[in-house]
Formats: structure tokens, sequence, C-alpha cells
């Protein structure tokens, strides 16, 4: 999804002069005042040298804020913002969350699904951690939108993750209920413990489960309430798995079609993967030219022959910086920064850029593998097709069941009204 739009104030300090050279010897230049002065280079500078000193022409007025200040969590709660990312909030403005609200947010109902309750600290958590790594590359107006997007999207799958738990809940007989869940959820906690607790730890960077705690309260989570859940869908999937055919022959003929049909979808954009360092306004105080040095600093270390993950990951303070600065796969346009941006597909792969000012700091990047646009060969798509395929006559035979298992089982969530007001068609207007 394209995210990036042009912002004013925002200025790509790299031409087609600077893209070659391998040094940063230039004197800090205020981009929002034109007319002023710039200091010739200094004698012996590093490479990536200093801005000049606070009483050079050149930096007159640069004891000026910058023009957006940090946000504070009362400002993200006057936006009313979806509940369960109140300690994500807080870290940003560094004001402490209250543990009460977050435990009463937290329980409020969301959704209804027969005497199921769903709550909002079943689904924050996630959202939250999944909106974290990337809220530098989403425009600040568009954060609650995207958030509030992905409550929804989560919301229904766990409306259908509890609709298949019922009717797992409805093969067992009332009077031995009590015993059979205890003794499955024995089973299935075991299989969590020996899957999903070890990805948790490596994930959060921790010793064991024991020191799990801390990040996963910092969501709004507990190991006890991921149990909870991770049981509830695997018990879920067994019991709609007794009814799915997996068994589905793919012709030849089949995926061509495909192909054929959706040839678009397989022109493929230009994209490069890339790494980053970051320096903030928001972390050094607002601070420009404290914000130019230490831009300049990290590049140096990386011109010196340190290791550009290592730098990255020590200094850098950017949203992916404990990934040693590296981004995947990105299409052109796709990133919030139009300066980052325009270098990423102008760079010649390995070489560092020069320093790149947007709207939240400077920053340097290198292009790690870049592909032109092209098409993927029919050879090359068939085995995605082939698996899709599958997925989809496996996924029509879910979505039939959960219609049926809606048509019995009553629904209600907190976007209802909303829904319906959506789909509801324009009253006639009435003459009075």
């Amino acid at each position: 999804m394209k995210r990036a739009a042009a912002c004013i104030g925002i200025y790509l300090l790299v031409t087609a002069s600077t893209l070659a050279q391998t040094d940063f010897d230039e004197p800090y230049q205020d981009p929002f005042q034109s007319s002023r002065n710039v200091v010739p280079p200094l004698q012996q500078r590093p490479l990536f040298g200093p801005p000049p000193s606070p009483q050079a022409p050149a930096v007159q007025g640069f004891g000026q804020p910058f023009p957006q200040p940090p946000s504070t969590a009362a400002e993200y709660t006057a936006r009313q913002m979806p509940v369960g990312d109140e300690a994500s909030v807080a870290r940003a403005s560094q004001e402490p969350v209250s543990p009460e609200r977050t435990l009463v947010e937290s329980a409020k109902v969301i959704a209804m699904v027969g005497d199921q309750p769903i709550l909002a600290g079943d689904i924050s958590p996630e959202v939250s951690q999944m909106m974290e790594p990337h809220l530098d590359e989403i425009p600040k107006d568009q954060i609650d939108k995207q958030r509030e997007l992905l409550m929804k999207q989560l919301l229904n799958r766990s409306v259908e993750s509890k609709l298949l738990y019922l009717d797992f809940l409805r093969s067992i007989p009332l009077d031995k209920r009590q015993e059979a869940l205890t003794n499955v959820f024995a089973k299935v906690n075991e299989q969590f413990d020996a899957d999903e607790l070890p990805k948790a730890i490596k994930k959060a960077k921790v010793a064991d489960a024991r020191e799990l705690h801390q990040p996963m309260r910092r969501y709004g989570s507990s190991l006890a309430k991921q149990r909870r859940l991770y049981a509830q869908r695997m018990l879920g999937r067994a019991a709609v798995g007794r009814y799915i055919d997996y068994d589905v022959e793919i012709t030849h003929d089949q995926m061509l079609q495909v192909y054929r049909e959706n040839i678009a979808d397989y022109e493929r954009p230009a994209r490069v993967r890339f790494e980053i360092l970051s320096a903030r306004f928001e972390d050094n105080n607002f601070d420009e030219q404290a914000t130019w040095r230490l831009a300049g600093e990290m590049g140096n270390a990386v011109l010196g022959g340190a290791k550009f993950a290592e730098v990255a990951k020590r200094r850098s303070q950017g949203s992916r910086a404990e990934q040693g600065g590296r981004y995947d796969w990105t299409t052109e346009g796709s990133l919030a920064s139009k300066p980052i941006d325009e270098a990423i597909f102008s760079l010649p792969v390995g070489v560092l850029s020069q320093r790149l000012r947007d709207d939240r700091g400077f920053h340097i990047v290198r292009v790690i593998e870049r592909e032109e646009a092209g098409r993927v060969p029919f050879v090359e798509a068939q085995v995605e097709i082939k698996k899709k395929l599958k997925q989809d006559h496996i996924q029509a035979q879910v979505v039939e069941y959960l219609a049926n298992l809606k048509e019995h089982i009553p629904v209600q969530t907190i976007y209802d009204a909303e829904t319906q007001t959506a789909t509801k068609p324009d009253a006639t207007p009435t003459l009075k």
C-alpha cells in the first residue's frame, strides 16, 4: 500500500553530483533559509564533518524549535485512539502508563459470539506489535486510521475463531465438557510451550519464559492470555478440519488460465532492499546540529570499516535499528519519507548516501539489492498459482461452514452500528 506523500518542508539533500561522493565534508546548510551564506569546508575535516560553529553566519537562528513537537499521551487520548496501545504512546511521550486504566480498557467487551465475549485486550496487543516497527513509515495523520483498520480486521478474525471454538464445544456432551476441556487444554498448552513459546522468547530477545512477562505486559498481554487464545484457535481449526476436503487436483490448464486472466498481477514493479541509519530530531531535543552530527558520526563509523548493522543496532534511532537498519523488499513510493524513497531508487548499489533530511531527522542509506520492473514468467509463477488454487478451494469450504455457524450462533460487535449505517440506503426526504 502506498503511504508516502510529499510534505511541505521536506527536502532531498542528495544531488547527482553528491551521489558520486564517498565522503561527507560539506558544512551543515539550513534547508529552510536559502538566503544564508554557506561556510566553506574546513581543512582536515572528518569525512562526515561536524556542522560549523554556532557563531558562523550559516547557522544563525538554528536555535528555533523544529515545527513538529513530539505528541503527548494526552493528545493521543484526545484523538480517542483504540485501547491497548497506551504503552506505545507512553514510550513515545515518556509519560507513565496507568496500570489501572490499561486493565479497565483491556477488559472492555468489543464483541459477543454466542455467550463468549471478545475483549479489547485480546486484540490490541497484537495491533500494537504489528504497528510498532512501521510507525516511522506511516504518515502521522494516518497512524490512528491504520490502527483502527487493524482492530477491525483482527476482530473479524477473532470472531471467526470464536465461532469455530464454540462449534468445538458443542461437540462435547455438557456433562463431560469440564473434564474434557481440562485434559484438552493441558495437551494444547504443551504444544504451545513446545512450538510457540520458543518463538516468543526469541522474538522478545529474552532468556526464558520468566523474562517474557515484562515485554508482554508492555503491550497489555500475558503468557496466560496467549495460551488461552492459542488453545481456542487450535481447537476451532481442529473442529472445522473434520469437514474440509483437502484433496483437490489442480491442472496445468487451470493454472495457465489464472495466469492469463491476472497477467497484470504478475507485472513486478521495481523494488529494493536497503539499510538505513537514522538520527531523529525528537530523540536529540530537536537540536538540528546535534542530529546532523550524530548522523555523520554513524556514517564515519561505516566508512571507517565498522559493520553497518552493528552501527545501526548501537546508535541508530530509527524503527529498524534492532534489525540492523535493514528493510526487506520495498517498492517505489511505499515509504512515508519522499527523500529516502527517491534516494534508494537512484543510488548505485552498495554506495553510502549523503545525509538525507526529512521532517523527522537526518538519514544515511545504502542499497543492498535492486530489481528493475518486469514480469514474472509462468514457469516461475505456476508454483504459487497452484498453491493459491488449493488455498482458495479450502477457504471456500471454510467460508461456507462459517456462514452456516453464523445462522445458528448470534454475533454482535461494537462496529455493527457503523456497518449498518454504511450499508443503509439513503432515506427519502419528507416534506413538511
